[in-house]
């Protein structure tokens, strides 16, 4: 019996190390994940690709660099209007990219008047958000 132990022993310290050596690493943390928040202009580039993206699949974006380019001014300066802090924007802006994932090749969203993304209850634009209707009510 105590040799049938010995030899399970073994057996479990073998398989155990053969196992870790082509698995990935374990890092055990507090619990914190301390990853930095986008920039806005991190941000804004990936939607401006995303509707370049959509506007080249719809046939109307040739040259995309240049789609890009133009678009990163337009979402920058809408996301500017935000009134959040950066998880509720990055979050808004994750939401947004979905959106703009779906939708159909009648809608031009390069040239759309309307914001490329929708305000939502955790990242309201600057004009519609509570503060700001106090400040312009009060006065």
């Amino acid at each position: 019996m105590r040799h049938l132990l010995s030899m399970m022993s073994c057996a479990a310290l073998v398989l155990g190390a053969c196992a870790r050596r082509h698995a990935a690493p374990v890092v055990i943390t507090s619990g914190e994940v301390d990853t930095p928040e986008p920039s806005v202009k991190a941000l804004s580039t990936r939607l401006a690709a995303e509707v370049c993206d959509h506007e080249s699949r719809c046939g109307r974006a040739a040259d995309i660099p240049q789609c890009i380019q133009l678009l990163e001014v337009r979402a920058h300066e809408e996301m500017a209007d935000w009134e959040c802090p950066p998880a509720a924007r990055r979050a808004r802006v994750e939401e947004c990219l979905a959106t703009i994932g779906t939708e159909p090749c009648l809608i031009d969203l390069a040239h759309a008047p309307a914001p490329m993304c929708r305000a939502n209850v955790a990242c309201p634009n600057l004009a519609e958000s509570p503060r700001a209707r106090r400040t312009t009510t009060s006065r």
